[in-house]
């Protein structure tokens, strides 16, 4: 269910631009609560379950860019996208959907998908589930984010009112929600200037505010000034990556949580504001002591950008990073890497090298310019450079002296290996927060910019330099290292399965593509192609394939077809063993 659910999130966050994406979870007690015509097909097992058994809905909603109705039909199709645009800027398989639909309709459930174009698109699952509580409601629906009306119900009798001022309507209901449960009287609006003709006829206990509104530092005055009172508590509710020069600055008593907002942090904040409790607990909730230290994301929340146009190596890499503690955002190409940069500050980026529209280098040249642009320019606030740390499948003679030339700070080199990837990873980003720190303390961007470009060993530091693990071994050794395999795929059978499956099907396709462009003659196209194989086969533990691949690679680009067609032959034969292997063991 985590791959089942990851799809549609992933799809929601990435064509949502403005708006919002929703996930609603609930669970439904009848048969007849299923919307008619998406109900799971029982038809082998004599009907319809027992009224008894429970079912699981899940909804994600987005504002997004929607699905074209001609293509719904066929969404779950694999292959199938949008259009080729939408391939081209947001990249992905057309993998994902089909599946999810295998799994879903392997519990007995079904999937389905509403969507409007330029207006958004809802995907649905539902599937049978055991109640273990005991309870048994005739439904119990999730969080309603889809109300229309500004607000619920108070809480009967005389609740202390809470005034929430929040434009999203997925977060006003989740705000109202809690709100509630905490025995206050919620009243949210949507627009600022209808919650303050309402406040002007009532009273408050504290008001919530959308840190989006327009003028929100006038909103909260006009709200303490209404009310009479100039120290009623406020909080204001702030997206993660808001720029801290733009934030409203909020005389106390107030409070600010950052989105996406957490259930403990508004029970935390209306306790200390209005119920005066204490901010550290009198009892504090023990919890187990981790087998060896902390996750490192976790002690340094780090803002990390993973470019690279293969979905396989993107699905490793976060992996990876999901390990030490870590998230990032994704892009699949030199272009979208510099629009991402030009809209969030990153503290580092993980870069391929050879990337459609703009190569790594060209990615990286680019970078350092545009900062050496604003340092004359002279206007904002102190900052420290972009650490750039390559991802690259060839590490030949002279291209540690190119990296370096064109200001990349570090290379990992393909197929990465965890412990390389821990180790490099660790030292940048506890570099990072150190000369974060001497900005935030002293201002002083030079000693910044010091402290990162003479960090010891940049470059060619060795970390990655392992021997090349692409040899073929003896004839026993299995076409899969299986423990690599697994070791990047992640902690669950269900992840390893969701990385072969898309391994099998995206590399098969890259099969034909590759076959073809040898029989047309286009060895450019060729030699893509083979790298971005290699690239892939070796980072998922398959070094014969990997080196028959970038054998093809190499003929291609000398322009002698007919040893990379017989390379290519070879590639081909290896690359059905590592089919059979995998459909076998895992």
């Amino acid at each position: 269910l985590y791959q089942v659910l990851l799809n549609p999130v992933s799809n929601a966050v990435k064509f949502t631009q403005q708006g919002e994406a929703v996930v609603e979870i609930c669970r439904l007690q009848r048969w007849d609560d299923i919307p008619p015509g998406h109900r799971p097909n029982y038809v082998t097992k004599g009907g319809p379950p027992p009224a008894a058994s429970s079912y699981l809905l899940v909804r994600v909603r987005d504002t997004g860019i929607g699905i074209p109705p001609e293509v719904l039909p066929s969404l779950f199709q694999a292959y199938v996208q949008a259009n080729a645009h939408v391939q081209r800027k947001y990249g992905g398989t057309g993998l994902g959907l089909a599946i999810s639909k295998k799994i879903i309709e392997s519990l007995g459930g079904s999937i389905w998908v509403e969507s409007v174009p330029a207006q958004g698109t809802t995907f649905s699952f539902c599937w049978p589930s055991r109640r273990v509580d005991g309870h048994s409601p005739a439904r119990e629906p999730a969080v309603e984010a889809g109300r229309s009306a500004n607000h619920r119900q108070a809480t009967p009798g005389q609740a202390e009112k809470i005034l929430i001022i929040e434009n999203g309507t997925a977060n006003r209901a989740y705000l109202q929600a809690e709100v509630q449960r905490m025995q206050f009287a919620p009243m949210a609006y949507a627009n600022p200037q209808e919650a303050l003709a309402w406040l002007a006829r009532n009273q408050v206990r504290a008001a919530i505010i959308d840190d989006r509104v327009n003028d929100p530092d006038g909103v909260a005055r006009q709200i303490r000034q209404i009310s009479g009172n100039a120290l009623l508590p406020l909080i204001l509710l702030t997206p993660i990556n808001a720029e801290r020069s733009q934030l409203a600055d909020i005389p106390p008593p107030s409070r600010r949580i950052y989105k996406p907002i957490k259930l403990e942090a508004i029970q935390q904040s209306l306790n200390q504001l209005i119920r005066q409790e204490p901010s550290v607990p009198t009892q504090p909730v023990p919890r187990p002591a981790p087998a060896v230290t902390p996750k490192l994301g976790e002690s340094y929340p780090t803002q990390i950008l993973l470019a690279d146009d293969n979905p396989i190596n993107l699905q490793v890499g976060l992996n990876l990073l999901r390990r030490i503690g870590c998230s990032a955002d994704t892009a699949s190409d030199g272009q979208e890497v510099l629009n991402t940069l030009s809209q969030k500050r990153y503290d580092i980026l993980l870069l391929d090298i050879q990337m459609p529209l703009m190569d790594g280098f060209a990615v990286a040249q680019r970078i350092r310019q545009q900062e050496r642009e604003a340092k004359q320019a002279g206007n904002g606030e102190p900052k420290f450079p972009l650490v750039i740390i390559a991802i690259t499948a060839n590490v030949m003679r002279g291209d540690s002296e190119r990296m370096m030339a064109v200001g990349m700070n570090d290379y990992l080199a393909k197929p990465v290996d965890s412990r390389a990837f821990d180790t490099t990873l660790t030292r940048w980003i506890r570099h990072v927060h150190m000369a974060r720190s001497m900005v935030n303390t002293r201002g002083v961007q030079p000693r910044a910019e010091e402290a990162l470009h003479s960090m010891p060993g940049t470059t060619a530091n060795g970390a990655c330099a392992h021997p090349n693990t692409l040899e073929r071994g003896a004839d026993r050794e299995p076409p899969v290292n299986l423990t690599q395999f697994r070791k990047i795929a992640g902690t669950s059978e269900a992840e390893v399965r969701s990385l072969r499956e898309l391994f099998l099907d995206r590399t098969s396709d890259l099969m034909r593509q590759l076959k073809q462009a040898l029989a047309d003659g286009n060895t450019g196209e060729a030699k893509r192609l083979a790298h971005k194989g290699s690239g892939s086969s070796g980072t998922c533990g398959m070094p014969p394939l990997a080196g028959l691949l970038r054998d093809t690679e190499r003929l291609s680009e000398a322009g002698q077809l007919a040893d990379a067609r017989l390379a290519f032959e070879s590639a081909q034969c290896e690359f059905e063993q590592v089919r059979e292997f995998l459909q076998k063991v895992i």
